[in-house]
């Protein structure tokens, strides 16, 4: 069976993260063998096993630089793919893939100090050289805290509000407060000369502190996450309508159709270009859509040509609104979905050319006087996909509840008939 396009981006997107997860543990296996090396030349323990544990000790805190390093490169990969799975705004994925090897280096520095001054601590090294690597791994982490606080108030906070504001600065107070009181214990601990096994219990601990503290420092808020309750962020915070530049649609799919279709309606159905779109979709708002959005000459009818995670090919809706209603004409083919009332929508065949489904939408519509929305297409959309969010959560709620109350009657059935006998 011959795999649809949807299936091969879904394929290409597993095999993209799954390889960004593998090489971002590389800076771990290096630092561990460095570590291994200098275990062995400088004969601080005795046996394989001794050093094999000696070793491992050190593995959470590389694995902290890890995830700095997934992080970065997960939002890179957006980047490059022309994703919009990870909340964050267009500029930050930008400014992420010019600036990636910076904010690599200030992550991977404090790691590396950190361990190279437990290392320093437990070897025959001067007091004064693990004093220095000791500030030196301060001032690098100052950085890194500085940077990823930034990061997220000037990319992810105008996404999710709960990162940003007043919210940050919490997040940052207890961070900071978690991390001072921590390296109270780090400047004071680790002598010279003090080779013990519970040296290794300390650095191993520290490293899972710091491996922590980088996971709280570094949220990677993706759009199925925010769905799970407990989260800081409303699930509707994620629903947004977000304008393309040509380069970023050229780099999703189906974008050489979607262009040459809007050329064909703009000189068929006389529609003018208003911008390129990445949204939820309207039928299964889970997932995304993207293409371009035209409007007629008194923007009192819009029409999306999109393609989405769902269906291979290049979609059309026709779309009017006024004060009450919300008139839907497409020919996404989803005869099953459900709209709450004030949505009125018909679902036709994608056979009928561009000018019988606009025809249809004007019957449709029914002369009903709809308002210019051409200054207003996103709000309009988003509030259009919100309570789509809002019914569809509704009816799964009464759905669990009817399902719960049916599995109740059943129990008591059962148990009447087995009274009964």
């Amino acid at each position: 069976m011959k795999q649809d396009a949807s299936g091969n981006r879904a394929v290409d997107r597993i095999k993209s993260v799954f390889m960004l997860g593998i090489s971002s543990n590389f800076t771990t296996l290096v630092g561990l063998v460095l570590i291994w090396i200098l275990l062995v030349r400088s004969q601080m323990v005795e046996g394989a096993f001794a050093t094999l544990v000696a070793v491992l000790a050190y593995t959470p805190i590389f694995m902290a630089d890890a995830i700095n390093h997934y992080c970065l490169g997960r939002i890179r990969l957006e980047h490059y793919k022309g994703w919009s799975d990870i909340q964050i705004t267009p500029e930050g994925r930008v400014k992420t893939a010019h600036n990636y090897f910076f904010y690599r280096a200030v992550s991977i520095i404090p790691a590396y100090l950190l361990a190279a001054s437990f290392f320093a601590s437990l070897a025959t090294t001067s007091a004064e050289t693990v004093v220095k690597l000791k500030l030196a791994f301060l001032s690098a982490f100052i950085l890194h805290f500085a940077r990823t606080t930034w990061f997220l108030q000037s990319f992810i906070a105008p996404k999710l509000s709960g990162f940003g504001g007043k919210k940050l600065v919490i997040r940052s107070f207890v961070a900071a407060c978690s991390f001072l009181m921590w390296f109270v214990w780090y400047w004071g601990s680790s002598q010279s000369g003090n080779v013990s096994a519970f040296s290794n219990t300390a650095i191993f601990f520290s490293g899972v502190f710091y491996f922590f503290l980088n996971s709280f420092l570094h949220p990677l808020p993706a759009r199925y996450s925010l769905l799970r309750k407990g989260k800081t962020v409303k699930s509707k915070a994620f629903f947004n309508v977000e304008r393309l530049e040509d380069k970023q649609l050229n780099s999703l799919g189906s974008a050489a159709e979607i262009i040459k279709r809007g050329e064909k309606v703009q000189q068929q159905l006389d529609f003018a270009h208003l911008a390129n779109i990445r949204m939820p979709l309207i039928e299964l708002p889970l997932f995304l859509c993207w293409g371009k959005a035209l409007a007629n000459s008194d923007g009192s009818v819009i029409l999306l040509l999109l393609d989405s995670e769902v269906k291979k090919g290049v979609h059309r809706s026709f779309i009017s609104m006024n004060n009450e209603k919300i008139y839907v004409t497409t020919d996404f083919g989803s005869p099953q979905a459900r709209f709450p009332e004030d949505i009125k929508y018909q679902n036709l065949g994608r056979n009928i050319d561009d000018k019988e489904l606009l025809l249809a939408h004007q019957q449709f519509i029914n002369d009903v006087e709809c308002y210019d929305i051409r200054e207003t297409m996103e709000k309009r959309l988003e509030e259009f996909i919100k309570n789509m969010i809002k019914f569809l959560e509704n009816k799964a709620s009464n759905s669990r509840k009817k399902d719960g109350n049916n599995l109740k009657n059943t129990d008591k059935v059962s148990e009447g008939e087995k009274n009964g006998k």
